[in-house]
């Protein structure tokens, strides 16, 4: 008898989505590995777009950019470490080495540099891979958070950074540089980290007791039933923003979430819109429900009454 075990959980929850898309193409879904491969591909892209806010690959970070990486342990910065002689770059090498607690050819602990990753498109996609993608959007959200608060003059928050960071940028350039690089950030792209960061956790689940590698052309069946729901979500949301969001739950919770700054009239229609959507899914969803309790029996009205 077929495992309606995932299929039932995967029914306990409705979520109607509202995105915000640029060039739309209109196509379904591919076979799992090509939806996974373009996933992935979908996140390098959108990391090398804002990872080239700080500098530009295969380059070392600006010293004052160096500094507030080196402030946090955790992500993987995208960019190389300095190669010259000078002091500034010494004293990084040395505080580099000092965190990983080995030397810069032997690293293989949490602070890795990941330059080269950024360089060519995954077209092979392996839980490291998810991994180096999830780690970079992590490093990504901590620098903007940090320089976000620098370019706040009322913000003591990391003030412990504003003496050394002053120390590389003269007087004249400081609030427009930090402010400058600031002004270039989404506030809605902070989600959009946070999205490929649990993504990223949940896709590695495809490589658990499966193939060590996916490309393009693997078979079908390398991504087995149940990664396929967080796969098709991945997939068709991308990176895209999300205007508005509802969720219900089988127990009746329902929670509307809309993207804060959009105006009266553009969102009443898209509301009108979202609100189409909600109740042709919810009808859907019903019907759903009510063919796999009569499908599968008992069993699966007990999960779901219990669950």
């Amino acid at each position: 008898m077929p495992d309606f075990g995932p299929l039932a959980r995967n029914l306990l929850t409705l979520e109607i989505n509202t995105v915000e898309k640029d060039g739309m193409s209109g196509q379904k879904m591919p076979s799992g590995p090509q939806a996974l491969v373009e996933t992935a591909e979908t996140y390098w892209d959108f990391l090398c777009r804002e990872v080239n806010r700080f500098g530009t690959q295969g380059e070392p970070l600006e010293p004052w950019l160096r500094v507030i990486s080196m402030s946090f342990d955790w992500g993987a910065e995208p960019f190389p470490p300095p190669t010259d002689d000078s002091s500034q770059a010494t004293e990084a090498r040395a505080e580099l080495a000092t965190r990983s607690g080995k030397p810069l050819e032997q690293r293989d602990g949490k602070r890795v540099w990941k330059d080269g990753f950024l360089r060519d498109a995954p077209d092979t996609v392996t839980a490291a891979v998810l991994d180096d993608l999830r780690q970079i959007a992590f490093w990504s959200v901590e620098m903007r958070s940090r320089i976000l608060n620098l370019a706040d003059t009322r913000s003591d928050l990391f003030s412990h950074l504003q003496g050394r960071v002053h120390q590389l940028l003269p007087d004249a350039s400081w609030g427009g540089t930090i402010r400058g690089i600031a002004r270039g950030f989404r506030p809605q792209d902070r989600a959009i980290f946070h999205r490929i960061r649990r993504n990223c956790d949940q896709l590695k689940a495809i490589f658990d007791g499966g193939p060590a590698e996916i490309t393009r052309h693997s078979p079908d069946e390398v991504v087995r039933s149940a990664e396929l729901v967080p796969l098709r979500k991945a997939w068709d949301i991308g990176t895209e923003v999300i205007l508005m969001q509802t969720v219900i739950q089988i127990d009746g919770d329902v929670v509307s979430r809309f993207q804060s700054g959009l105006e009266g009239g553009e969102r009443a229609q898209l509301q009108t819109l979202h609100a189409s959507a909600v109740d042709i899914s919810f009808k859907y969803w019903g019907w759903l429900v009510d063919a796999l309790s009569k499908i599968a029996g008992q069993a699966v009205s007990s999960l779901l009454r219990s669950t």
